[in-house]
């Protein structure tokens, strides 16, 4: 990704496909959505309106975290609707920059006041490091080392988005408690994982402030410190349900 141009070019790059629901759409079928079209959130349309954003982030924190079913609430109820939008002739170095200050990962896109497309950060940052970086004379994504990391992450990064959706299912028919807290605990260390080989890959740079990944690695860390920690989750809470439901 050309960090120099616009984001109207990098958006001419891509299929133009924009996913969406509505306010009143539960939160069950929105989630459905985005692990059908394997995205990490849907923008929410009032009619041609954005009036919100729906991510993963907001599903697992407001949702999944608190006990409620996904079938009976609805998209209006968690949604972030104080948006950061950019536009079409703007600089990708500024929006990098003002997703980064704000820490989120989800930048829509607005033409006056028609949505042409969303920005994931995180992927694109990653992934444009390992093609523009040349170590030894060629890009440091040509290593087999550096594909085999790429590969590991990409694959515990859709293990923990199927294991999430599934888990979402189970809780929208009124199940899954102890599948709840199992995912949790599980996504939390795999966040530890990918960011810190992510901060592998760029090397030193890795721990430089100006890069994202830095940032990255303090947020995933600290997943398994708040709502609860780990080891207490998995003391307290998995373990006890697990022993509960093996006694005769």
């Amino acid at each position: 990704m050309d960090v120099s141009g616009t984001i109207s070019a990098i958006l001419g790059q891509k299929s133009g496909e924009i996913f969406s629901v509505t306010p009143d759409t539960t939160v069950h079928d929105a989630v459905a959505m985005m692990d059908e079209k394997n995205v990490g959130a849907v923008l929410v349309m009032k009619g041609s309106k954005l009036v919100g954003m729906l991510s993963e982030r907001d599903y697992t924190r407001k949702v999944m975290l608190r006990g409620k079913k996904s079938a009976d609430t609805k998209v209006s109820e968690i949604m972030s609707s104080k948006l950061t939008v950019a536009h079409p002739n703007e600089g990708v170095e500024e929006c990098l920059r003002v997703m980064t200050d704000k820490r989120f990962r989800h930048l829509p896109v607005l033409d006056g006041e028609k949505v042409v497309g969303v920005m994931q950060a995180a992927y694109e940052a990653a992934l444009s490091y390992a093609n523009e970086r040349r170590v030894f004379g060629k890009p440091l994504v040509d290593y087999q080392l550096t594909r085999v990391k790429l590969a590991r992450m990409a694959v515990i990064v859709q293990a923990a988005r199927q294991f999430s959706y599934k888990v979402a299912r189970l809780m929208a028919k009124g199940e899954g408690t102890v599948e709840a807290s199992l995912i949790k605990a599980y996504v939390c260390r795999a966040a530890e994982w990918v960011t810190r080989e992510a901060m592998q890959i760029h090397g030193g740079m890795g721990y430089a402030e100006e890069y994202d990944v830095s940032r990255y690695f303090v947020d995933a860390r600290v997943l398994s410190i708040f709502e609860g920690a780990d080891e207490t989750l998995a003391l307290r809470v998995i373990a006890r349900r697990l022993v509960e439901q093996a006694a005769p």
